[in-house]
């Protein structure tokens, strides 16, 4: 990776389940593609994904309100990491660096 494509990332979230509810379905999402390190609202905070380098896989960021949103989030996550060995992916990392 040239100096040129170097991402540094910083992150800040917050939840609030506001006047109307009594839960809390909001959420949100940091990976770190390259690690597979993530921090979501229902997660403890992650200092190592509070500011980070993004590696050469990237990131994935999502924000979710309301109801399903804490489902979303988690599915995305999970799957994120098996999609990213599809040899379709894995082709256009290698590509990438050349």
């Amino acid at each position: 990776m040239d100096d040129l494509s170097i991402i540094n990332i910083a992150l800040y979230a917050q939840t609030d389940a506001g006047i109307a509810y009594s839960g809390n379905e909001d959420n949100f999402l940091a990976l770190d593609l390259s690690t597979g390190s993530s921090w979501t609202a229902n997660g403890e905070e992650r200092n190592d994904l509070l500011t980070y380098r993004q590696g050469s896989h990237g990131s994935l960021l999502a924000v979710s309100d309301g109801v399903g949103g804490a489902m979303a989030v988690e599915m995305a996550r999970d799957r994120m990491p098996q999609l990213q060995e599809h040899s379709v992916l894995e082709d256009l990392y290698q590509g990438a660096g050349t």
